[in-house]
């Protein structure tokens, strides 16, 4: 195949990617602009063409296949799982659309398809590293390493290093000698994001930095270390110019398809205004309440990638007994949960759900409640089967100005007594994986409580639309 074949198609579909998901680009791309972790994903396709450039001076053999409709049956499977995840799945897990990014998988399933189309399935499967480089790359892979190494500029920046050291050592290294070239990346880009940091760039400066360093010595090693054989690129056959020219009309049907699926509606959410910021993390406790103790966290700076970052749990507790919300008399407790972050795109990675450890707990649907001033706060239920105890928080979000964003979070429990379990707030993306697994595969009554009694309702809108109006504002 010439270098002309190749690029003619390799340019179809990168247009057609980029036209078909384009509305997944540009959210990528904000985010990213916004200080988000997502914008690693722009330097993925640079790592995976080094990867491609080692897989190429490889020898290899790909599978004997000679029957044009393999690669079209093939092609079409993969096409309408691409279809399905955008369609389906992304509307599915529309809460954690920020931390999976579900949309970027199913863009990397329709470049499969597309290759192997345009290719063929025997030219495509002697490259079978790239798509498995790309597909351990995805953002749940990146953002759990990232707060298993502590999270902040550092973690996210250093996850990136391991990528693309991966990626350079494959290329261009052969045995020990990778094992060496990918030591030396590790230590260089982990430096580079040390020196890096003293001017407080952006997670995506950090990430880019980490890439740049680990491919730069790469090019230094490749001359240096080089021992290779002729490039094995068209060791296979490629799928003929006419065939390949009739997938075409595939690609763009499916281009377009893709591009009328919308992506999530709070995609684009923005927090409202709420009082201006007056340097402390907590909230005033409303008449009628009693601030029994505050307890901050400590690791909310590191999970959320600033050190402005603050949680504080707030507990209160009702001056007098009110017959409304206990017939027995007795003072209600709640938790107030502040968190304080400098960016608003944190807050969308990480849902209130995901700030909790409710592996164990069955969560219902959310319902919007007006709170007043303009801010529309979600209400929903959790309930513990293991404890036997049903949990009521209503949450809502508002920008203090000073690059201050908070989000506050009530809590109650159906156990009026005064030493009443609540769920501790706690970095818990791993704890959460279980509900994906059984989200994808049992479906969303496994994880859902789709007969929830909203017990404390009054209680928590009552004590919001409080918190709201003794704010200074």
């Amino acid at each position: 195949m010439t270098i002309r074949a190749v690029a003619w198609r390799l340019a179809l579909i990168a247009a057609a990617t980029a036209a078909g998901f384009w509305e997944t680009w540009v959210s990528v791309w904000k985010s990213a602009v916004d200080g988000g972790s997502i914008g690693y994903i722009v330097l993925i396709p640079l790592l995976a063409a080094i990867v491609a450039f080692g897989v190429a001076h490889r020898p290899h053999r790909g599978p004997l296949i000679q029957d044009r409709q393999t690669d079209v049956i093939v092609g079409l499977v993969v096409l309408v799982i691409a279809l399905s995840v955008d369609r389906m799945l992304v509307p599915r897990l529309s809460p954690y659309y920020f931390l999976l990014n579900l949309d970027v998988l199913a863009a990397w399933l329709f470049v499969l398809s597309a290759v192997v189309l345009l290719f063929g399935l025997r030219l495509v499967s002697c490259y079978w590293q790239v798509a498995v480089f790309v597909l351990v790359a995805c953002p749940l892979v990146y953002r759990v390493l990232a707060v298993a190494l502590g999270g902040g500029g550092f973690a996210y920046g250093f996850v990136m290093v391991i990528f693309s050291s991966v990626a350079v050592s494959f290329a261009f290294g052969r045995g020990r000698r990778a094992l060496i070239l990918f030591g030396l990346c590790l230590i260089a880009g982990a430096v580079a994001i040390v020196i890096a940091l003293q001017p407080r760039l952006v997670t995506f400066e950090l990430q880019l930095i980490g890439t740049v360093v680990t491919i730069a010595i790469g090019a230094v090693w490749w001359p240096v270390s080089r021992r290779r054989g002729p490039v094995s690129v068209a060791a296979a056959p490629p799928v003929s110019l006419p065939r390949a020219l009739r997938a075409v009309i595939l690609v763009a049907i499916a281009c377009v398809l893709f591009a009328f699926i919308p992506l999530p509606a709070q995609a684009t959410a923005e927090p409202p205004a709420g009082p201006p910021w007056t340097g402390d993390t907590g909230l005033i406790v409303p008449p009628g309440w009693t601030q029994l103790s505050t307890t901050p966290y400590d690791w909310a700076q590191h999970y959320f990638s600033s050190r402005t970052s603050t949680l504080v749990r707030q507990t209160i507790r009702t001056t007098t007994a009110d017959p409304r919300w206990d017939s027995l008399g007795r003072k209600r407790t709640a938790q107030i949960d502040v968190l304080t972050v400098g960016n608003p795109v944190a807050l969308e990675v990480t849902p209130v759900r995901m700030s909790y450890d409710l592996s164990h707990g069955r969560v219902s649907a959310t319902v919007p409640v007006d709170i007043g001033r303009g801010i529309t706060a979600h209400m929903s239920t959790v309930v513990d089967d293991n404890l036997l105890l049903t949990w009521t928080n209503l949450s809502f979000e508002w920008d203090r100005g000073d690059k201050r964003v908070q989000r506050i979070t009530i809590v109650t429990v159906d156990n009026h007594e005064p030493d009443a379990y609540f769920p501790e707030p706690v970095p818990s993306p791993i704890g959460n994986i279980g509900d994906f697994l059984q989200l994808l595969f049992r479906g969303v009554a496994a994880v859902s409580d789709t007969r929830s009694e909203f017990k404390d309702s009054d209680l928590v809108q009552t004590l919001a639309r409080q918190l709201v109006e003794v704010q200074k504002w």
